[in-house]
């Protein structure tokens, strides 16, 4: 094991490329190949997982420590599928709970449908779980249940899904990361989506409204007990509303022949800004790559990607639902999101031999470890490369006020437009000051 210091500057994302022996192979095994990030700031982090071929990738957004928790029910690609537990203390004791068509073997047992393995596992350790036999492509470990004693991260995936054999991941959010509304968007795809989704409580109702673009909606309703999933699957083109009283997982899945996962953030969990990079491939060719925006129609007005507001020929509405989505081309490299209001950013490409899909990110009230603090060990220099590669210019619309603040009544009461440190943190747009200024009043907005 190695270590990598590097400095972060605002607004740059760094790419740090792993050597090409840490790729793994289809089998059940338990090794220290973790990796711990750390910062004196706040970051954001997006894996890119990638053969050496250059014909099978897919990418997430990696869930930061306090996000992670003890209890998940994962969602699966489709066939071939793995999943991984990664522990970030010592002597975490993890139960995983199988739902599979399968069997596993470890440690000489061999392990069926609804069978548990128990395992303890060290602080960067990961467990990877593949079916004994690969011959059978439709292995799925679907409506499998992790639960463990620590928090520990949980990715599901494949090893080859779709007719070009494609790598499919995806990480899990935890049970109590789950949500009630979804609006899942249609992609510049020419398949179907299939969407998967996951309960951790016994009848639980889901409602299903598939709303077509001529205009018209069908609604379907389905009861599945905890540690279930049930599979849609809707055209192109086709807006669709998930509702549930209780909270639920929500992943879709491109049908094409690279098929791509991308998590899908309840209503509840919209974030108010995204910095987002592009995953261009080293091996192949790059990817055309794009981004899908939803949002309230009624808020189109105060959105702004690198400053800028999408042409409205984007945008397509959805009058009964009250949100409009936009399907929008991307250049090379990153780029940043904001409005006033929370919205949903899916980021997606194609290349002439693979796909790449994640969502965003997600905004959180509450999160289940936030009083979780992980040390880094010390550990030798490494020399993987690292490059720098692309820049985010601060937009010159980007000022807005802290979520849930009364800036006016702020002002009034405490004039917090004079407290420069203050104004910076709860009210840029109120002051009328962008992140890049000085001090209060220095720059105008608008």
């Amino acid at each position: 094991m190695s270590s990598l210091v590097l400095p972060l500057s605002p607004m740059k994302s760094i790419s740090i490329r792993l050597p090409d022996n840490l790729e793994s192979m289809p089998k059940t095994n338990l090794d220290r190949v973790g990796i711990l990030v750390t910062s004196t700031v706040d970051m954001t982090i997006y894996a890119l997982n990638e053969n050496t071929a250059g014909n099978s990738e897919d990418s997430y957004a990696v869930l930061p420590i306090t996000a992670l928790s003890t209890i998940y029910v994962v969602t699966g690609a489709g066939s071939n599928e793995l999943i991984t537990v990664a522990a970030v203390e010592d002597s975490t004791h993890v139960n995983i709970t199988l739902k599979t068509t399968c069997n596993v073997d470890w440690e000489r047992t061999t392990y069926y449908d609804g069978d548990t393995i128990s395992v303890d596992i060290n602080s960067l350790g990961v467990l990877q779980l593949s079916h004994t036999s690969n011959s059978d492509r439709q292995c799925v470990f679907a409506g499998t249940k992790v639960s463990s004693d620590k928090p520990v991260s949980v990715l599901s995936g494949a090893s080859c899904t779709g007719t070009n054999c494609d790598h499919a991941v995806t990480q899990m959010l935890p049970v109590e990361l789950w949500g009630k509304r979804f609006i899942v968007p249609s992609f510049n795809d020419t398949g179907h989506i299939r969407i998967q989704i996951a309960a951790s409580e016994d009848d639980t109702n889901i409602y299903v409204t598939e709303h077509y673009g001529d205009g018209t909606r069908h609604t379907t309703h389905r009861i599945i007990d905890a540690n279930r999933v049930m599979d849609i699957y809707v055209p192109n083109l086709t807006f669709t509303e998930i509702f549930s009283y209780k909270n639920i997982l929500v992943t879709g899945f491109s049908t094409g022949p690279a098929p791509f996962s991308f998590p899908i953030a309840s209503i509840e969990s919209f974030g108010w800004n995204y910095t987002i990079s592009t995953m261009d491939n080293v091996y192949a060719s790059n990817f055309s790559s794009f981004v899908n925006i939803l949002t309230k129609t009624d808020m189109l007005s105060t959105l702004t990607m690198d400053g800028y507001a999408p042409h409205p020929s984007h945008w397509s509405r959805v009058t009964d639902l009250g949100y409009s989505v936009a399907t929008i081309p991307i250049t090379r490299g990153g780029h940043r999101f904001e409005a006033s209001d929370p919205f949903m950013v899916l980021v997606y490409g194609y290349s002439a031999k693979g796909s790449y899909g994640y969502n965003a990110g997600y905004g959180f009230d509450n999160l289940p470890s936030g009083g979780l603090v992980v040390t880094a060990p010390t550990l030798p220099p490494t020399t993987m490369s690292v490059t720098t590669v692309s820049t985010v210019t601060a937009s010159p619309n980007s000022c807005i006020d802290k979520p849930g603040v009364d800036c006016h009544l702020l002002d009034d009461n405490l004039h917090v437009c004079k407290d420069p440190k203050t104004a910076q943190e709860y009210c840029r747009k109120y002051c009328k000051i962008c992140s890049h200024c000085p001090k209060p009043g220095g720059c105008i907005i608008g």
